[in-house]
């Protein structure tokens, strides 16, 4: 009998699951980028109007002021 040799190659096994990981999250972005499409497509042939779909602000965005107000209040 012969043993086999159960070398795992742990660099290239995480290459390929990012590889797949890439894929899938390339796949779920374009079929919701169609989605999006389609539905604003349909809204305008409802409404007449043009629309779009953005995202939300970030609420630490506009939070780079903090910091020379407080260093001011500070001296």
């Amino acid at each position: 009998m012969t043993k086999k040799s159960n070398i795992v190659d742990f660099d290239q096994a995480e290459k390929n699951a990012r590889r797949r990981d890439f894929e899938k999250d390339s796949e779920a972005r374009s079929r919701a980028e169609e989605l999006k499409i389609s539905l604003l497509q349909q809204l305008k042939e409802l409404t007449g109007e043009e629309h779009f779909i953005g995202t939300s602000k970030d609420p630490l965005q506009g939070s780079h002021l903090i910091r020379p107000c407080t260093e001011i209040w500070i001296y």
